[in-house]
């Protein structure tokens, strides 16, 4: 009996210390190497996308434990403006714990999912004619209020790609 294993890769990625979004809004998640960026390049042979978990931490608690992935992949082929986007924001709702909590300013999450996000046609024909993805992945605040990401805010989780 022959074992076949998938390539894959791990991304390490993390969320940025005392930024603040509104209800509705995102924050991106960055790879690890290069903080500055929210989009992400993926070699062309991915196909799928798994956000296997990521942990931060809010200055202030929740109003709800509401919150989703964000996938929004961009052209990288064609003449576009710079963040024009390739088809539509796609999102999948995700399991938020608290896992501590200083009772003032520090409410720390972690985020799980089973989620799979797969790239269109589209994206993958693109993705093959210039050897890359470019993509953003967030974290979407639909919990109902604003939230602050702590300043030492450097927690991170991982990415799968397949």
């Amino acid at each position: 009996m022959a074992l076949f294993k998938r390539r894959e890769l791990w991304v390490p990625m993390q969320i940025g210390a005392s930024t603040a979004r509104t209800n509705n809004s995102s924050w991106a998640l960055r790879p690890f190497q290069n903080v500055n960026s929210a989009a992400g390049s993926l070699p062309s042979w991915v196909r799928y996308i798994e956000m296997r978990g990521i942990m931060t931490a809010f200055t202030t608690n929740p109003v709800a434990n509401t919150f989703q992935w964000s996938f929004l992949p961009y052209s990288t082929t064609v003449n576009a403006a710079f963040g024009t986007p390739e088809g539509v924001e796609t999102v999948a709702n995700i399991t938020a714990t608290q896992n501590y909590n200083n009772g003032s300013n520090n409410y720390r999450y972690y985020y799980t999912s089973t989620y799979v996000y797969n790239f269109s046609a589209t994206s993958i024909a693109d993705a093959q004619t210039s050897g890359f993805y470019s993509i953003i992945v967030s974290l979407k605040n639909v919990t109902g209020g604003s939230l602050t990401t702590t300043a030492d805010n450097w927690f991170g989780g991982m990415m799968v790609c397949y």
